[in-house]
């Protein structure tokens, strides 16, 4: 079987793909290279072409805080493992609602999507499995110590009050 100036499908994404080569030019010859495809009735069936994403770590940063009323978030990421992205591409990530918190306490830092592109804007998301990892936002409750006040005096048979006090941060 000779097949002339036939073009291969190219595959570039991932996905699943039928692997439809041109075979407009197909020709059988015999031992001595003589044409008899006219003597041959032939079909084709297609493979399939699987390219699967890139599997990518991706893990949420962590912090934390002691409590003074204001929210915390916290923005910070990293690809760990060993797999990267392909040389020239970006990614950017939303966090999820919840990641934030006032009051002391802990929520997880939960990553909600990431967006990869090319340096032209092009989306290459599609191409990419991302495994994400929480990390933690942590408020601790304010150490505060209130300390009250002394007197002293003589017995003499009445109650004695010190109601003042003062508080130490």
């Amino acid at each position: 079987c000779v097949i002339e100036d036939t073009t291969y499908p190219e595959f570039l994404h991932a996905g699943s793909f039928k692997n439809e080569i041109d075979f407009s030019s197909v020709r059988f010859e015999n031992e001595t290279g003589d044409d008899v495809t006219e003597f041959y009735d032939y079909s084709v069936s297609f493979g399939t072409i699987e390219i699967k994403p890139l599997d990518i770590t991706i893990k949420a940063g962590s912090d934390s805080k002691v409590y003074d009323g204001t929210e915390l978030r916290c923005f910070k990421n990293e690809i760990t493992g060993d797999n990267r992205l392909i040389d020239g591409y970006s990614y950017a990530v939303t966090f999820s609602e919840q990641s934030v918190i006032t009051d002391a306490g802990k929520v997880a830092n939960r990553i909600d999507r990431v967006r990869v592109t090319d340096v032209n804007g092009a989306d290459y998301t599609s191409d990419y499995n991302f495994i994400k990892i929480d990390g933690e936002l942590e408020i601790t409750k304010r150490p505060i110590t209130i300390e009250t006040g002394s007197t002293r005096k003589t017995y003499d048979g009445e109650p004695v009050y010190a109601k003042d006090f003062t508080l130490i941060k």
